[in-house]
């Protein structure tokens, strides 16, 4: 038994030598090898900024382009939106690539499941929402009017005089616009930032890129106060879901007050009737009690968080 298990070794000695004579040394027709993703880089705070500055300056150069092709382009919300929409899609491809090379799509950007009231509650806070933007919006444009011209391109951009415009603003308005930003400042640099820094540090700042975009200086406060509200909303809840729905609604009360009432009316700063701004403040601030009540007890927002922050 020991001589015929040394002559099978010897004869597999001999068998491979024989095929290495004639086994091709040539491994170009074999295939690479998988090349490991790149380290990923954290996304620190001057990288965010970074990121901002390009994605906007990216849509406002695709803006220029679009006028100096067709100058009516500069009161078309749709050519607007869809400039925005390439500049933001094309950073954010590049940051996941830099940031998030090693990570699911979702995971990076924060689309996961959270606990179900949240999306219901959501829709709400979105509506009421509108205000407290109004009255901030109301109450530092008494002291700090927006120039007359700058309320007319305005009101241009939210013209629907034709059959399609009454079809198309509303759809980029309720729909893609908020699907974009939320993408960019919610999903992309809100999970980037979550996973180096605190989520306080991560609301503020994605708040304050948020207002910053929306170029009127008037505006700002109520802004940022949208911007505090849907990153708080995507904080507690772990996921982009929520902040999403909140953004659509928020914007489909605004469209569909122009829809009623005509763009002049919706662009005239003036203050809510008492009962209510009443009902609309007390809902904002019963909703948001709500919602940190539902996210501390809630297992599914607490792992969607730890996920979050992972």
């Amino acid at each position: 038994m020991l001589r015929l298990a040394r002559n099978r070794t010897t004869g597999s000695l001999y068998t491979a030598a024989i095929v290495g004579l004639f086994d091709d040394d040539d491994d170009s027709d074999r295939e690479p090898a998988s090349e490991a993703p790149p380290p990923a880089r954290p996304l620190t705070i001057p990288l965010a900024v970074l990121w901002f500055v390009v994605a906007s300056s990216g849509a406002m150069f695709a803006l220029l382009v679009t006028t100096s092709l067709r100058e009516s382009a500069s009161h078309d919300l749709v050519n607007a939106v869809a400039c925005q929409a390439l500049a933001y899609a094309a950073s954010m491809a590049v940051m996941l690539r830099v940031h998030a090379p090693d990570r699911p799509l979702a995971d990076a950007i924060g689309l996961r499941p959270t606990h179900w009231t949240f999306y219901l509650l959501a829709a709400l806070f979105g509506i009421v929402l509108q205000v407290p933007a109004d009255w901030l919006e109301f109450l530092v444009t008494r002291v700090w009017p927006i120039p007359a011209a700058e309320l007319d391109d305005q009101l241009q951009l939210l013209r629907m005089a034709s059959p399609l415009q009454r079809v198309m603003v509303p759809l980029v308005t309720v729909c893609v616009g908020p699907a974009v930003e939320e993408l960019f400042y919610r999903g992309v640099l809100q999970s980037g930032l979550r996973r180096r820094y605190s989520g306080v540090v991560a609301v503020l700042l994605v708040a304050a890129l948020f207002a910053t975009a929306h170029v009127t200086p008037q505006l700002l406060p109520a802004y940022l106060a949208i911007g505090l509200a849907l990153s708080g909303l995507r904080a507690l809840s772990g996921s982009l879901l929520p902040s999403l729905i909140a953004h659509m609604f928020f914007n489909a009360v605004a469209i569909i007050s122009l829809l009623l009432e005509g763009p002049s009316a919706q662009l005239e700063s003036k203050p809510l009737p008492i009962d209510i701004s009443v009902v609309g403040i007390g809902a904002t601030l019963a909703l948001s009690v709500i919602f940190v009540v539902i996210a501390r007890r809630s297992e599914r927002a607490q792992r969607a968080r730890q996920e979050d922050a992972a």
